[in-house]
């Protein structure tokens, strides 16, 4: 029996074996479409050149246009006027003798001119006039038979090319002293001390503080004397000289001096040659003037306008034949610009 189940166990395990084949091996791919091959990778990014902008056209140039030429600005002959008796009227008859492009003459009035006449010549050949503008010297100093005085200037000179330009200083002048000789003599240009500055104005021929108290000066045969006199009184506190100096006067001493009373210094600047008219009454004379005036606690004004001065003829011996302030017309100025002086004395309307 024990051999008999064994056998059964050996048949059946006989009729249910099975074959177990090995795994196919998968072939490599033969014919048909290869298989496309990606590029490796790379760290820069392939860019594209940009595509270049066309540029515009260069322009034709055009052929330079001719520059417009400006006139030269329009200027009177002025009169010929030469006088010598006074520093002030050397310095009018010398810019008289310049723009009258009478150069001989204005070379004429220097005594040691440092260039030669062509030089001088050369100097003003774009010159068409020049403005003189000067503070009337009230002082004198005498040294070896001579007498000198200095002259506040201020030159304006146009162009032909319509500019402007400025000089300011002074004019050494000179002449004998007429005591040494026994008569009157002539002044002449002795040295200048000039400087070329940006503007017109006048504010620097004002002190910062007032001066000492200077000499009395009377002298009063012109009407430019006579205002340099006239303010001579006013800067020493002379009011009844200055008031004196008025043909009629315009006010009582009293209000006259109370209207200077919180003035401390008036510097006078004036526009020579200035009009004369001779007439039956006596000489009349028109004079230009800016007035710059220093006050008590330092404030400045500056004044402008034009006096009319006026000397009796010579046929009245029995008056003194010094000149007397007839009229004045003055007008607060913004700023003491010399050019304010230019139509001082031209009608108003």
């Amino acid at each position: 029996m024990k051999y008999l189940s064994l056998l059964l166990v050996i048949i059946l395990l006989a009729a249910c074996q099975v074959t177990i084949q090995p795994l196919a091996t998968v072939p490599p791919p033969t014919g048909g479409s290869p298989t496309a091959t990606l590029p490796p990778p790379t760290d820069t990014p392939t860019v594209s050149p940009p595509t270049p902008t066309p540029k515009p056209p260069t322009p034709t140039p055009r052929p330079p246009q001719p520059t417009p030429t400006k006139p030269p600005p329009t200027f009177s002959l002025p009169p010929f006027f030469e006088q010598r008796d006074t520093p002030v009227n050397v310095l009018a008859s010398y810019i008289n003798a310049i723009d009258r492009r009478e150069f001989a003459r204005a070379y004429a009035y220097w005594e040691n001119p440092d260039q030669t006449f062509e030089q001088f010549v050369e100097g003003f050949a774009d010159t068409v006039f020049v403005y003189l503008v000067v503070s009337p010297p009230t002082a004198y100093e005498g040294a070896a038979g001579s007498q000198y005085t200095a002259v506040p200037t201020l030159l304006m000179a146009t162009h032909t090319d319509g500019t402007e330009h400025f000089f300011r200083g002074e004019y050494i002048m000179r002449r004998t002293n007429p005591e040494m000789v026994g008569h009157p003599t002539d002044w002449g240009i002795y040295e200048a001390h000039m400087a070329v500055v940006t503007s017109a104005s006048l504010k620097r021929w004002l002190p910062d503080k007032p001066p000492p108290v200077p000499p009395a000066y009377e002298e009063r045969e012109n009407g430019v004397h006579l205002l340099a006199a006239y303010y001579n009184a006013i800067n020493r506190g002379e009011y009844e000289r200055a008031l004196s100096y008025w043909q009629t006067p315009p006010q009582s001493a009293e209000d006259f001096a109370t209207g200077f009373a919180d003035t401390a210094w008036v510097t006078v600047a004036l526009m020579p040659p200035w009009e004369e008219t001779a007439t039956g009454g006596g000489l009349y004379s028109r004079i230009p003037v800016l007035l710059l005036a220093l006050q008590q606690n330092g404030a400045r004004r500056a004044y402008w306008g034009c006096f009319v001065t006026r000397r009796p003829p010579l046929a009245m011996p029995a008056v003194p034949h010094v000149s007397k302030i007839v009229d004045a017309s003055l007008f607060k100025a913004k700023r003491p610009n010399a050019h304010l002086l230019i139509d001082a004395c031209r009608p108003r309307e």
